[in-house]
Formats: C-alpha cells, structure tokens, sequence
C-alpha cells in the first residue's frame, strides 16, 4: 500500500493528539499523586495520638483488663485486597494479584477474599485467586473516610455471619517518589496484642501523665476501633498514592514512545515529501526535454 502525504499528516496529527492526552493524564496524576501523600501523612500523625492514648489507657498493669483474643493458624480468614479502578496505570494490579495469591497459599482457611478496586478483580481471577465481594477505590480523599468506616463494619459482620477470626489487607505501600510501591500484608483483626503491651510499657515523653474522664471501657474500645479505622484508612491512601505513581511512570514510558513515534513518522513525512517534489521535478523536466524535441 502506497503512503501518501494525506495519510502521513493524519497519522501524525493522530500522534501529536495522543501526546497531549498523555500529558495531561501525567499532570493529573502528579497533582493527584501529592494530595494522596499527604493524606498518608496526616494519618500517621493521627495513628501516634491514638497509640497515645491507648498507653495511658492501658498502662500500670490494665491491659490485663482486655479480653485476650486469640486466632489459631487454621482460623476463618478474610482477605481484603487493594488494587485500581481504572487501566492506564502499569502493571500494579497484576503485581498485587500475584502478591495476594502467594499469599493465600499460606492461609489454611480462607474465607472470603474482597477486592477493592474495579480492574483489580479480573487480574485476581488470572492468579486463581477469585474474589467474592467488592467496591471501587475512592475517586478523592474526601471519599476515604466513609469507605473505611465502611469496611470496618464489613469486618465486624464477617465475624457474625461467617465466623472470620482474621483480616488481612493486601495493599501496594507506597515507598516515595521515585521508589515506587511494593503489595505488604497488614494483619488488622485481631488486634496485634503484642503492640498493646509495648505500648502499655512504653516510656511517656513528659513528666506529666495525661488523665482520662470516660469509662475505661468505653475509652479503649473507642481507641481500638479508630486504630482499626486508620490503618484502613492508610490503606486506602496509600493504594491510591500507589495508583498515581504507577500512572504516572506509565505516562512517562507512553510519553516517550510517542515522541520517538512522533519522530520517526516526521521524519518518514519529510522523506516522503522530498520524493513527492523529486517527482514533480522530473515530471517537469522530462515534460520541458519532451517539447523540446517536438520543436526540433
């Protein structure tokens, strides 16, 4: 088949239109990428005031005063998976899918797997791993919050209707820019009781001791529910922090394919121009010789 100037411009144009669609997909998602760093940030300054204030609630010995749960290796256990709503991100989901199925393999009873995220769910499939429930990753911070408490209470009914005793969240941990992300698993049920007793013993910074009010009870099952509820939240955060960077790199590879595409097919349109006027002229010059004999 025959190029043509016409077919070289529109596929050229085709390219220039794909370029600012890729940038402006990397804008977004540098923007988006430091909203979702900050939002972990502020949930690690939230998590240390409830670690506070567990420590003087459970300190000089009343720790003893909580239930000792206990989860044997074989017991019931969830498996809450995070992962993307949308392509155009890397290979992340596929990473945290082959992480989640190895980890399956270790857990002698396995529940119920939730994936969190639209297009985590088909990767899952493909690692043998298939879920039974699921929900879409926030599209905004402000969205978190709700989908935490949510899946808080999701854990607190999977004890009741299907005798859960473990949960476990399997998320990309976002290491910083430029590190990428590495799938971890976070324990959340049952709380980690050996975290409760260093935490009764820990060493208060100041002189001065902090008093509480409300019943004891009450204070520390309202504190072990939010310890519950922010490392969801973290979750959530730094999927989507995971989520960003991962698109972003994307649209840096995509980025530079296109331009070498962009350049590769300039530089074929040039070539093709020059034969184009190459032509012309020997279509000129043979026409003038041509006459020339007709008047000899």
């Amino acid at each position: 088949m025959t190029e043509t100037l016409q077919d070289m411009n529109r596929r050229i144009e085709s390219a220039r239109e794909l370029h600012t669609v890729t940038r402006t997909m990397r804008g977004l998602a540098a923007v988006n990428l430091r909203g979702y760093e900050l939002a972990a940030e502020a949930t690690d300054a939230y998590e240390a005031i409830i670690e506070d204030g567990l420590q003087i609630a459970l300190r000089e010995g009343r720790i003893d005063r909580l239930p000792k749960e206990t989860s044997p290796a074989d017991a019931p256990t969830a498996m809450i998976v995070f992962g993307s709503n949308q392509g155009l991100c890397g290979p992340i989901n596929r990473h945290v899918a082959v992480h989640a199925a190895a980890r399956a393999k270790t857990v002698p009873t396995l529940a119920l797997v939730a994936a969190v995220g639209g297009r985590l769910a088909a990767e899952l499939d493909l690692a043998g791993l298939t879920p039974d429930t699921g929900w879409d990753l926030p599209a905004t911070i402000e969205a978190i919050p709700s989908r935490a408490e949510h899946l808080v209470g999701q854990a607190e009914r999977w004890k009741g209707a299907r005798d859960v005793r473990r949960v476990l969240l399997i998320f990309p941990h976002f290491r910083g820019r430029g590190r990428g992300y590495e799938p971890v698993t976070l324990q959340i049920l049952p709380t980690d009781r050996d975290w409760l007793e260093w935490l009764a013993i820990r060493t208060w910074p100041s002189p001065v001791l902090p008093t509480f009010a409300m019943p004891w009870d009450e204070l520390v099952t309202a504190l072990l529910h939010q310890a519950l509820f922010v490392r969801l939240h973290r979750s959530f955060a730094q999927t989507m922090a995971s989520v960003a960077s991962s698109r972003l790199s994307a649209m840096d590879n995509a980025q530079r394919n296109i331009e070498d595409r962009l350049s590769s097919l300039q530089i074929r349109y040039h070539q093709l121009r020059h034969s184009e006027i190459t032509k012309e002229l020997l279509d000129v010059v043979s026409g003038f010789e041509l006459l020339g004999r007709q008047e000899s």
